[in-house]
């Protein structure tokens, strides 16, 4: 009978180093499920009395083995888990603005305040949209939404969450946080306080990566001035400037502030400038 690819089970008349070796390599070969079964099996094998002391010897090496198996698809396993959201964060953004790739980084600045004049479409969503039908998102590329507390209730959630599906399915991330609702941003004070009032936060990397399944839990808050600066923190100059965009809202303080870091490709959405369609186009040009 095989345990794994390549070792047997010892017979009572090998030698106990002989059984030991044999059974060693097979049985750190097999799946950790098959290993208390193994155990089982070789348990009835001990021969009694002392005459089959090499004979135990054998058996006692076996299990050895099994345990040391499964330790070490344990130790595997372990080493193998998601890294935390910061690391996936700062791994996502290097990967979307690696020279030569066509993903990219998008970000969606909101305002803090003010709705939408036709409150059933939302402008930069339809942007963002529009940025992925058009082929503007290549998989691998990040969104990051910076969004209001607005989009997070009806009637625009459920146009967030069809979007979110929709990146998802093309295989473009999303990072979300909520915009800093204090007019001075890191030097202001938010309006919202208790227990419900959302978690500050100091870094793009502290984004939440929500999906429509999750987007009613609470997303962080972040003001837009850290997440462009610490952005920059973890890009090259170049790739702030060719490789980062921006879809905001006209009163958004995502425009200075990305300006401020380097990212020069934006775009103001909603201001009434006319030929939407061709101006995305032009963000996107080389």
């Amino acid at each position: 009978m095989k345990i794994g690819d390549g070792g047997r089970i010892p017979t009572p008349d090998q030698s106990g180093e002989t059984a030991g070796k044999a059974a060693t390599d097979g049985l750190l070969k097999a799946p950790p499920a098959r290993v208390p079964v193994a155990r089982g099996l070789l348990e009835g094998l001990r021969p009694p009395g002392a005459a089959g002391a090499g004979k135990r010897a054998g058996v006692e090496a076996v299990v050895a083995a099994a345990s040391e198996a499964a330790a070490l698809h344990r130790a595997r396993s372990v080493s193998a888990e998601p890294s935390s959201s910061p690391q996936r964060v700062k791994q996502m953004l290097q990967h979307a603005v690696r020279p030569g790739g066509a993903s990219r980084v998008l970000v969606v600045g909101y305002a803090p305040f003010g709705a939408s004049s036709a409150p059933s479409v939302d402008p930069l969503m339809e942007a963002v949209s529009r940025s992925l039908s058009e082929g503007h998102l290549a998989a691998g590329s990040v969104v990051v939404m910076h969004v209001p507390d607005r989009l997070l209730q009806p009637p625009h959630a459920a146009g967030f969450e069809r979007l979110l599906r929709a990146l998802d399915q093309h295989k473009v991330h999303v990072v979300a946080a909520r915009v800093d609702k204090a007019v001075y941003g890191d030097f202001g004070t938010d309006d919202a306080a208790g227990a419900d009032a959302p978690r500050r936060v100091g870094s793009v990397l502290d984004c939440a990566l929500p999906d429509a399944a999750s987007l009613r839990t609470s997303l962080p808050m972040l003001s837009s001035r850290k997440l462009f600066r610490t952005m920059r923190s973890e890009l090259t100059d170049d790739a702030m400037a060719n490789k980062v965009f921006l879809l905001a809202d006209p009163q958004s303080m995502a425009l200075r502030d990305a300006l401020e870091c380097k990212a020069k490709r934006q775009l103001p959405v909603g201001d009434g400038g006319g030929d939407a369609d061709g101006r995305l186009k032009s963000l996107f040009q080389p």
